[in-house]
């Protein structure tokens, strides 16, 4: 009886890891482009807009959800959002000239 049950468990233990690995994974509702060797894309705006709403929909928002104060909810109004990029370098590095 004491065998069984740590058999049990010890299933109950993998089929969870396996259910929540194969939870993570993404399916993605685009094929990604081969552009190097020699595939195009119609509409780029139109194949843009499926990505990002698709990384929003899928990643952002249930992120959202789970933290405290809703830290994406005012950029996820404004769709497509406006990328943040942080430039650091030292005094004179360049970084105006490179925006």
């Amino acid at each position: 009886t004491v065998l069984g049950l740590i058999t049990f468990a010890g299933a109950g233990g993998l089929l969870w890891r396996w259910r929540s690995q194969r939870a993570r994974i993404l399916n993605r509702p685009f094929a990604l482009k081969d552009l190097a060797g020699g595939e195009t894309v119609e509409d780029p705006l139109a194949e843009l807009t499926r990505v990002v709403t698709f990384l929003q929909d899928v990643i952002i928002r249930p992120l959202d959800a789970r933290l405290p104060g809703k830290p994406f909810e005012h950029d996820l109004l404004a769709f497509p959002f406006t990328p943040m990029v942080l430039v650091v370098g030292n005094h004179s590095a360049g970084k105006s000239t490179f925006i």
